[in-house]
């Protein structure tokens, strides 16, 4: 029997470099809040209306931009 708890290991161990979490990151990776009122208001209205997003689910990193136009695309067969 496999699966959880089982005793099994699938696969090599590996074990994370902390260094690579020390460095700084580049100016170019890095994600400002937005200020845009357009943007607040979207999100505003998506909660207020307890609508499900497709770009929340994917966790679409785009968003931001796409609520600061006003606009986001939505999941009409339902929840997840």
């Amino acid at each position: 029997m496999s699966g959880c708890g089982s005793g099994r290991n699938f696969g090599p161990r590996m074990k994370m470099d902390a260094s690579l979490h020390l460095e700084k990151k580049p100016s170019w990776i890095k994600v400002r809040l937005p200020n845009n009122p357009v943007f607040w208001d979207t999100k505003s209205m998506i909660k207020d209306l307890n609508l499900v997003t497709v770009c929340e689910e994917a966790q679409c990193p785009n968003r931001w931009e796409c609520w600061g136009q006003g606009t986001a695309t939505f999941m009409i067969a339902g929840e997840k």
